[in-house]
């Protein structure tokens, strides 16, 4: 199991903005901007929800740029 100090921005209002700490599986569900496909970092924190049966999707936003939402 990785532990991390991350960061993780949320807007005013969002429900995981109540916790001093989010497990992984929280993110479930939620939008998130994500790295350019071919960053190493962005292909690490793929690999770890993966194995944590926790998988991303592109989605098509009203702007102009594509959401991921981790599924």
């Amino acid at each position: 199991m990785l532990e991390t100090q991350e960061v993780c921005i949320l807007p005013d209002g969002h429900p995981l903005l109540k916790k001093t700490a989010i497990e992984l599986t929280e993110f479930t569900g939620q939008a998130f901007v994500n790295l350019s496909a071919q960053d190493p970092y962005r292909l690490a924190i793929e690999k770890i929800f993966g194995q944590s049966g926790i998988g991303t999707e592109r989605q098509e936003s009203d702007s102009s740029r594509p959401t991921d939402v981790i599924t």
